[in-house]
C-alpha cells in the first residue's frame, strides 16, 4: 500500500486527477455519476435538511445537495479544491450560494457540535484515511439521533483489474494506487463503525460493474 500521508495523498490526487474532473469524464465518469445519483436517491427529499459533505473537494456533490434545497457544509483536508469551489460558487444562483458553507477540516477531527446534521455524506473518502476511529467518532457526534451516515468506497480488488486500461483514458493508474491508502471490505467497515453505528443498507454498484460500495448507517444510542 501507499506510504503517503492522508494530506499528501489528497494533494496528489487533486493535482493529478481531481474528482470534480473525474465525474465529468464522458466514459470513465459514468460509474461515478451513477454513484452520486444513488446517493441522492437514498437521501430522498432533503429540502431544509442539514448535510455535512466530508471530502467535498471542488463541490460536485455539495452543489447538487444544495440545489435540492439542503443546507450543506462542505469540508476538505486541503485548501486547493476549496478555493476552486469558492470560485465555482460565484457563478451559481444566490439561492444556492446561501445554502453552502465551505471550510477546511480534517475528516479525523471534524470540528462540529453534537447533533448538528441530519446526514453525513463521505463519498470516496475513507480509502484515503489511514485511521478511521476519529472519523467514526466525529461523524457520530455531528449526526442527529435519527440521522444517517452514507459512505461510498471502492471495491478495490475489482477496480484494480482495470488499472492496466486506465492509461487509454488518460488516467495514471500508478497514481490511483498511491492515493488509495487503505483497502476496506464492507465487512471491515461494518466492524470499524459498529461501536457507534448500525448498518441498515449496503449496495455494490453499478450492477453491471460493481466497483463501488455504498453503505448507510444510523447512529447508535449509546448508554451513558
Amino acid at each position: 500500500m501507499s506510504v503517503l500521508s492522508d494530506k499528501q495523498a489528497a494533494k496528489l490526487m487533486y493535482a493529478i486527477d481531481s474528482m470534480d474532473e473525474y465525474y465529468r469524464r464522458e466514459i470513465l465518469g459514468i460509474p461515478s455519476r451513477i454513484r452520486v445519483k444513488k446517493i441522492l436517491d437514498e437521501l430522498g427529499n432533503i429540502k431544509n435538511k442539514k448535510i455535512l459533505d466530508v471530502g467535498c473537494e471542488a463541490g460536485y456533490i455539495t452543489l447538487q445537495l444544495a440545489e435540492k434545497g439542503a443546507w450543506v457544509t462542505g469540508v476538505d483536508l486541503i485548501t486547493e479544491p476549496l478555493e476552486k469551489f469558492k470560485e465555482i460558487l460565484t457563478i451559481k444562483p444566490k439561492g444556492v450560494q446561501k445554502r453552502i458553507k465551505v471550510q477546511k477540516a480534517d475528516a479525523r477531527k471534524l470540528p462540529f457540535k453534537k447533533h448538528q446534521f441530519d446526514y453525513v455524506v463521505a463519498a470516496e473518502v475513507i480509502e484515503h484515511i489511514r485511521q478511521l476511529s476519529g472519523f467514526v467518532n466525529g461523524a457520530w457526534r455531528a449526526l442527529k439521533p435519527e440521522g444517517r451516515l452514507l459512505l461510498t468506497f471502492p471495491h478495490e480488488s475489482l477496480r484494480r483489474r482495470f488499472y492496466p486500461l486506465l492509461p487509454l483514458f488518460g488516467v495514471n493508474a500508478n497514481i490511483e494506487s498511491q492515493v488509495t491508502l487503505k483497502e476496506y471490505s464492507p465487512e471491515k467497515i461494518k466492524e470499524i463503525f459498529s461501536k457507534k453505528f448500525i448498518l441498515i443498507k449496503k449496495y455494490r454498484l453499478p450492477w453491471w460493474l460493481p466497483i463501488t460500495n455504498l453503505m448507510i448507517f444510523k447512529p447508535k444510542r449509546l448508554k451513558k
